[in-house]
């Protein structure tokens, strides 16, 4: 990461970007092509959780059990054949991991030195008194922009009885139900449009 990183310049920065994921990334280039001079700070490892742990891998690894419930439900079908099975989980997840730094290195890491405006710093970001503070010292920054992608929370601060966790329980079942007939015809439609 030494290679595309900065340090924190001495006049500060137009924006500060605080994520390295794809909102952050999005952000910062953004900014950098209307001429700001942007720091990009992320923490931990560059491309947020869609590349590394969620959107990508997991995706490839549905679209691999896909592989094999279609080759076991052939047989449903007169005159096919077939059956597809899980040989080797190592190898299988050596592809997935294969591909997620691919796309970290192709979509994230080799797209910096193309942006000039763009400073990534490696460093947790914080707040204090309203300052934006990385590496322990304040950070100068015209604009602020949180793009750190969020984490369920219990809401502690409200004051629950088991009448209001009952109703929100409720609610909460019926927007499933409504997201899952809302899925389901999405996904009926696509399907009736790569039959045409």
């Amino acid at each position: 990461m030494n290679d595309c990183c900065t340090l924190p310049r001495r006049d500060g920065f137009d924006v500060a970007v605080v994520g390295a994921g794809s909102a952050g990334f999005s952000a910062a280039i953004t900014a950098a092509e209307a001429g700001a001079r942007v720091a990009l700070i992320g923490h931990g490892t560059i491309g947020g959780t869609c590349v590394n742990v969620g959107c990508v891998p997991s995706k490839a690894l549905i679209r691999a059990a896909e592989a094999v419930q279609g080759g076991i439900a052939a047989h449903r079908f007169p005159g096919l054949g077939g059956s597809v099975q899980l040989d080797n989980w190592s190898a299988l997840a050596a592809s997935k991991d294969e591909l997620v730094g691919e796309l970290r290195q192709k979509k994230y890491l080799d797209l910096l030195p193309a942006y000039e405006g763009v400073s990534y710093i490696e460093s947790k970001a914080r707040f204090d008194n309203g300052a934006l503070i990385v590496d322990d010292a304040p950070f100068k920054a015209g604009k602020i922009i949180l793009a750190m992608g969020a984490r369920a929370a219990a809401a502690c601060c409200l004051n629950w009885t088991r009448k209001s966790a009952l109703r929100c329980k409720l609610i909460l079942k019926q927007k499933a139900s409504a997201y899952a007939r809302v899925s389901a015809i999405n996904g009926l439609h696509r399907s009736m449009t790569a039959l045409r």
